[in-house]
C-alpha cells in the first residue's frame, strides 16, 4: 500500500470514528501543515497547502511575483528565472512552485502542526455532540 493510499485510508478511518466530515479533516490538516512550512521557512511567504485526492499527499506551493529587480527572495522571483520554470510568465504575475521539500519540517514545525490539528478536532466533535443534543431540546 502506498503512502497516498495508506493517508487516505487513515482520513476515512478518523472520520467514521469521530463522525467528523472528512473536508473539515482535510482543511485541519492543510492549516496545520501551512502553518508548519511558514514556521520552518518564513512568515512572510505565500503558501497554498492543498491535500491532492488523487495521489493521496500533502502538496505545498510557493508563490512569488515575478519581477525585473528582485528585493525579496521569499515573496519574489527574477524574470529570467521565472522563465526557465514557465516560459509564457510575464511581469507581476505570481508563479506557483511546489515545495519539495515539506516532509522534513523538523520536530517544532511538526509539533505546530499536531497541535493544530489537535484543536481542530476538538472543536469538530464538540459540534458534532453540539449538533446531536441540539435536536433533544425540547
Amino acid at each position: 500500500m502506498s503512502g497516498g493510499e495508506n493517508l487516505k485510508r487513515i482520513l476515512d478511518q478518523i472520520c467514521r470514528d469521530k463522525g467528523i466530515d472528512r473536508t473539515l479533516l482535510v482543511d485541519a490538516i492543510e492549516e496545520a501543515v501551512r502553518s508548519a512550512v511558514r514556521k520552518k521557512f518564513g512568515g512572510r511567504r505565500d503558501i497554498e497547502v492543498q491535500f491532492n485526492e488523487e495521489l493521496g499527499e500533502i502538496e505545498a506551493f510557493q508563490y512569488r511575483t515575478v519581477v525585473d529587480d528582485v528585493w525579496d527572495e521569499d515573496t519574489e522571483i527574477h524574470i529570467d528565472d521565472a522563465r526557465v520554470l514557465d516560459p509564457d510568465i510575464e511581469l507581476e504575475d505570481d508563479l506557483g512552485e511546489k515545495m519539495e521539500n515539506i516532509a522534513d519540517l523538523g520536530r517544532i514545525a511538526a509539533q505546530s502542526a499536531k497541535q493544530v490539528i489537535i484543536h481542530r478536532l476538538r472543536d469538530a466533535e464538540r459540534e458534532v455532540v453540539f449538533d446531536m443534543f441540539r435536536d433533544r431540546e425540547g
